[in-house]
């Protein structure tokens, strides 16, 4: 089910997106999931001894899990930066940590260590995911650039400049008016 709900959603990606996005995605679909996937049998069957496949490719399984679950570190550095969580929503923190505990659990339950122990690490960084959402929920710094930063690195021509026109007593134009100006 998964893998149908991906594969729909890349189809349709495929579709809709922009030629070098398209692009950009058909590479990565060939070279990781065609490629690596039949790299990984290759080698598997060529190099590993039969009695020792499933462990092998468990192994490998466990490391993609756990690169999956480290993925959101850097995430979560951007948000401890910026002290925002706009990068980082919190359903998807949530349902994360629920999915870990559930593999755990069934990996726990069938004596799979391949699965039960990536999830563990899935879970201690699904509920850091969350502490640091908690914490920095309702703040409102953002990675704009500080106005010491905008003076060092803007070029005097480049910068808007906004006219703003006074109202003027003897006339109907109480309010005022900007415009932009070059």
């Amino acid at each position: 089910f998964g893998c149908f709900i991906e594969i729909s959603y890349l189809f349709l990606y495929i579709i809709y997106a922009p030629r070098e996005a398209k692009i950009s995605t058909l590479k990565l679909i060939v070279i990781c999931n065609i490629g690596g996937l039949g790299l990984l049998i290759l080698l598997v069957n060529l190099l590993v001894p039969k009695q020792h496949r499933v462990s092998t490719v468990g192994w490998v399984c466990a490391a993609y899990s756990l690169a999956v679950f480290a993925s959101p570190l850097s995430v979560m550095r951007k948000v401890i930066k910026t002290k925002s969580v706009e990068y980082m929503p919190f359903l998807l923190s949530l349902s994360l940590t629920l999915n870990a505990v559930m593999w755990f659990f069934y990996g726990l339950l069938i004596k799979d260590k391949f699965i039960a122990m990536p999830n563990i690490l899935g879970f201690l960084f699904g509920v850091a995911q969350m502490i640091l959402y908690m914490m920095y929920q309702g703040s409102t710094k953002t990675d704009l650039p500080t106005e010491n930063q905008l003076a060092n690195k803007t070029d005097v021509n480049e910068v808007p400049i906004v006219a703003v026109e006074l109202p003027d007593v003897r006339s109907d134009n109480v309010e005022g008016s900007a415009r932009p100006m070059k």
